[in-house]
């Protein structure tokens, strides 16, 4: 039966909330994950677009929330640690071992897929690295934190708000909060690029996924971006890679006319790779 159902993934800690999107013949389910504080929606709503793509041309997808985002919440209880791309694999992976897991026990589909945007891109590509993934297509991959002023306004403002905030009062008193993050986000003394590397013993063992990436043409990155992974295909052995560039197009692929384009582009991609 081809159905749209709404999945609650939850363990008593934790609830991952997202739409299946079910085609009665489909063996592939692509899993399409947010950009970090993103949601199942996507920006502008493409994730939700591209799903039906997907589905009208016979293929299952599951758009997620990863907690503690959109519908979905935790209650603390992972304690990820480390830089904030190393908090962000460990979120990545410990969610997406909880929903592939939770598909394989209650649905009948042989191989799994990744999507994700912007940010979602990098922990999607390590943990594709490190399991049986089919394919993986990456919108707008980025790999790095731009530059930051010398006091950073935006987080400043953010943590002035929050100031007011009960939750944040509570935290105080029970010494919950994490003094050297909220430094470390606010003052910098100088402007920095962070590169990302993927580290893991078992790499090789799984890196026969098929990969897409999709920029867009005006991301103002968008050649430092397309540089940096072709570098990580050709450092990871990616046999099978290909990437488009959305002419006219931003980051974030704006405008009803891109995402059309965008779905276009990966429909036709997986096309060719089905034949």
């Amino acid at each position: 039966m081809n159905e749209f159902i709404p999945q609650i993934i939850t363990n008593g800690n934790y609830n991952i909330y997202g739409i299946l999107r079910k085609r009665k013949l489909s063996k592939e389910i692509f899993i399409i994950l947010p950009a970090n504080t993103g949601t199942r929606i996507g920006p502008q709503r493409i994730f939700t677009e591209i799903a039906m793509a997907l589905f009208k041309n016979n293929i299952s997808s599951f758009c997620v929330d990863l907690p503690p985002h959109g519908d979905s919440y935790d209650n603390e209880i992972t304690n990820f640690k480390g830089s904030f791309f190393e908090i962000l694999d460990q979120k990545y992976s410990f969610y997406l071992n909880a929903i592939i897991e939770y598909l394989q026990e209650n649905y009948d589909f042989e191989k799994f897929s990744l999507m994700s945007i912007s940010y979602g891109c990098i922990p999607s590509f390590s943990y594709a690295l490190k399991h049986e993934i089919n394919r993986l297509v990456l919108l707008s991959p980025d790999n790095l934190i731009g530059g930051l002023e010398s006091i950073n306004k935006k987080n400043l403002k953010s943590y002035y708000l929050k100031i007011f905030n009960r939750a944040t009062w509570l935290k105080l008193i029970k010494f919950k909060l994490n003094y050297k993050i909220i430094f470390r986000n606010i003052y910098s003394s100088k402007n920095k690029r962070v590169r990302y590397g993927i580290k893991g013993k078992d790499i090789r063992r799984y890196n026969n996924f098929t990969m897409l990436n999709i920029f867009g043409e005006k991301d103002k990155n968008q050649k430092y971006f397309i540089d940096h992974w072709d570098k990580q295909i050709e450092k990871y052995g990616i046999k099978k890679y290909n990437y488009q560039i959305i002419k006219n197009s931003d980051h974030s692929f704006f405008g009803w006319q891109f995402k059309r384009d965008v779905e276009r582009k990966i429909v036709a991609w997986l096309g060719i790779e089905n034949k």
